[in-house]
């Protein structure tokens, strides 16, 4: 990631895999964070669970090109659990290949932040493993 300061705002270019448009932090007079950009999107983003052993579950009603996916929240529900793969209409950009998690069966959080190029997001979970999708979703 990149920093530049500019009459005082910073800028921070993110490298992600779809979108790399800059998000600006600015801090306003009583010296609270304030952005712009695509954190403003992000701040306004929705969710949807996805539950164990979905196939190709899609974001939304019908998903489209230009959906935003932010953030995937896995929660395993066994100490061994299946793929979760992220599919942007028909291409894979994200597989959690499942596994071994251990007993404490902790959440963990992939940061996307991605807009879909090719259709619906869509999901598909393996036995034992939950999703909540955040995003923005048509």
């Amino acid at each position: 990631m990149a920093y530049e300061t500019v009459g005082g705002t910073y800028y921070a270019t993110p490298k992600t895999y779809a979108d790399t448009q800059d998000v600006a932090f600015l801090v306003d007079a009583q010296g609270r964070l304030q952005t712009t950009g695509d954190a403003a999107a992000i701040a306004a983003a929705g969710y949807e669970t996805v539950a164990a052993s979905q196939t190709a579950q899609v974001l939304g009603s019908t998903g489209a090109i230009g959906d935003r996916i932010v953030r995937l929240v896995i929660q395993p529900t066994a100490t061994t659990v299946g793929v979760v793969t992220l599919i942007d209409n028909a291409t894979t950009i994200y597989s959690y290949p499942g596994g071994t998690v251990g007993a404490d069966l902790k959440p963990w959080t992939v940061d996307l932040n991605m807009k879909s190029v090719s259709g619906a997001w869509k999901l598909t979970t393996g036995v034992g493993v939950t999703v909540v999708a955040i995003g923005s979703f048509t």
